[in-house]
């Protein structure tokens, strides 16, 4: 069974649904051509979309968190500013598509 999620405004007030993250080149498999790597925008309209906190997504990816401060890592993957960024490995981000219902094992 399926459970709708809500559809979310973000960032420049865009509505973000599971119907609008299909449509990302970035939720495409790695070895698609058109495979593009997901935007700090993006990375942070998906954990939105999916209702996680910072921390919940530390956990479900693997990575460091400070329970008092949250996960740098986290902060890093959804800034948009160059000089604190850092792009999500594609692992990470396939496993957050997974979890939160946008993609399926194949």
């Amino acid at each position: 069974m399926s459970i709708e999620k809500a559809v979310y405004r973000v960032g420049d007030g865009k509505c973000v649904g599971k119907a609008d993250i299909l449509n990302w080149d970035c939720t495409r498999e790695y070895g698609d051509l058109l495979y593009e790597p997901p935007t700090p925008v993006q990375v942070g309209q998906l954990i939105l979309y999916a209702g996680w906190g910072q921390n919940e997504v530390a956990r479900l990816t693997g990575v460091r968190i400070d329970e008092k401060k949250g996960s740098a890592t986290v902060r890093r993957w959804k800034s948009e500013s160059p000089s604190s960024s850092r792009a999500i490995p594609y692992s990470a981000w396939r496993l957050l598509l997974l979890h939160a219902g946008i993609c399926t094992l194949s």
